[in-house]
């Protein structure tokens, strides 16, 4: 009614606008023959309510057409809001484990998108980024089915998905979730292609790193799995003891895959101080190092590396009673090779340890091969034969039989020599 009452007002001011005004003035319209004479203020008064018409008409159109919008925009949210719906659903049910549910209902917001799209012409907010999650929980849901051939069709439609308005970050996230896939059934192969296809702003987030150290332990490349344990443990992942722990142990396994001495040493030089100085990674190197060098007949370079050897050994030596019973095995057989070369030092300091722990089976083989190297077979065959009583390590327990049946041949005793050997027989049987 305000639009009526808006017009009355209109016609009272026209009204008194004609009574005030002189009324001498006169309109003619000619139409179709005819003459038609209208004062003119009527004329402009018809001219003022033909204006006041069209704007209001204009009006109710506008009106019209924004309520159309309107309804057509609550058309879409509503099926935004079941789309999201379904989303919410598909994930609960992934995540509870009910793969099979959550598929159907990823696929069916799927559907309800595109059905919507067809029919309204318009796109949902966010359509790309609700796309992409769901063809993600198909593809999720459809891996943890095993059904590999479909996870990787759903895998493929997700990452083409146009992404330049939206759905960049849910993309990315598809991408770091199939990595973990391939991880997760052990297909190094394929790790390593959907790790390689990363854009570079992913390859360096944290996630990106923790699958980098997985495939690297997968295809067994401890140098791979020790670079990104160090990127790791600056962005704070892992730390303290279990960090430095598990670079030693990564540390030793680098220096047991070099393949030559001066690779050996590159790496050496590059490790920090606090696993150089590792216990385990010392013997490691040492061991490594005796055994690269083993093909090296000059005596030269036999009598350098066995001076390299202790010198990095000396420490550990320093520190036997702290060491547990397989670095006293691991240290023994680092520095047995060695007992040719070592200075009369090293010798004396042999002696001393083991006249202190007189009941250390290892220091009593290892004192009794510095003996049997100078030939003194009195103070080496009692040391070998409580030795290879006492030993638990296999290897150690072997050599000292050895060494005794060849002590008995020396000394012409084929007899005992022969239980020697037998004995040795048994142990390599163990």
């Amino acid at each position: 009614m305000k639009w009526l009452t808006s017009l009355v007002l209109w016609v009272l001011a026209a009204v008194a606008v004609a009574w005030a005004l002189d009324n001498s003035g006169m309109v003619s319209l000619f139409v179709g023959g005819q003459r038609i004479d209208l004062s003119l203020n009527l004329a402009v008064i018809g001219l003022l309510a033909l204006a006041w018409l069209l704007v209001r008409l204009s009006g109710i159109g506008a009106a019209l057409r924004m309520a159309a919008a309107k309804a057509k925009w609550a058309r879409v949210q509503r099926s935004e809001r079941g789309v999201v719906a379904l989303l919410v659903d598909g994930i609960s049910l992934h995540l509870a484990g009910r793969h099979g549910k959550a598929h159907a209902a990823a696929s069916e917001a799927l559907l309800n998108m595109n059905q919507q799209s067809s029919e309204d012409g318009m796109q949902l907010p966010r359509a790309a980024s609700l796309r992409v999650l769901a063809l993600w929980v198909m593809a999720e849901s459809a891996q943890a089915m095993r059904k590999l051939p479909q996870a990787q069709q759903h895998l493929d439609d997700a990452l083409a998905v146009d992404v330049r308005n939206d759905g960049a970050a849910a993309q990315e996230g598809v991408m770091l979730r199939s990595l973990r896939w391939a991880l997760d059934v052990r297909d190094a192969t394929l790790a390593q292609q959907r790790l390689r296809a990363l854009p570079k702003a992913v390859s360096t987030r944290i996630q990106t790193w923790r699958s980098r150290l997985d495939l690297a332990q997968l295809q067994d490349q401890p140098m791979a799995a020790l670079e990104a344990v160090r990127t790791l443990t600056k962005h704070g992942v892992f730390t303290g003891f279990a960090s430095l722990s598990l670079q030693r142990s990564l540390a030793v396994k680098v220096i047991q895959s070099t393949a030559d001495q001066s690779a050996l040493q590159a790496f050496w030089k590059q490790l920090p101080a606090d696993e150089r100085d590792s216990v385990d990674v010392s013997l490691a190197w040492a061991q490594r190092l005796l055994d690269l060098s083993a093909a090296d007949d000059a005596p030269d370079a036999a009598s350098s590396t066995a001076q390299r050897v202790m010198q990095q050994l000396q420490p550990i030596w320093k520190r036997y009673d702290d060491l547990t019973a397989s670095q006293h095995v691991r240290l023994a057989l680092c520095v047995e090779p060695l007992v040719p070369h070592l200075a009369q030092e090293w010798v004396a300091q042999v002696e001393a340890a083991q006249n202190q722990r007189a009941s250390d089976a290892v220091l009593q083989y290892l004192a009794a091969q510095t003996y049997l190297k100078r030939q003194l077979w009195g103070k080496a065959k009692p040391l070998l034969e409580r030795a290879a009583k006492n030993l638990q390590h296999a290897e150690l327990r072997r050599r000292a039989w050895v060494a005794l049946a060849d002590m008995a041949q020396q000394q012409g005793d084929p007899a005992a020599a022969t239980a020697a050997w037998q004995a040795a027989a048994h142990v390599s049987k163990d």
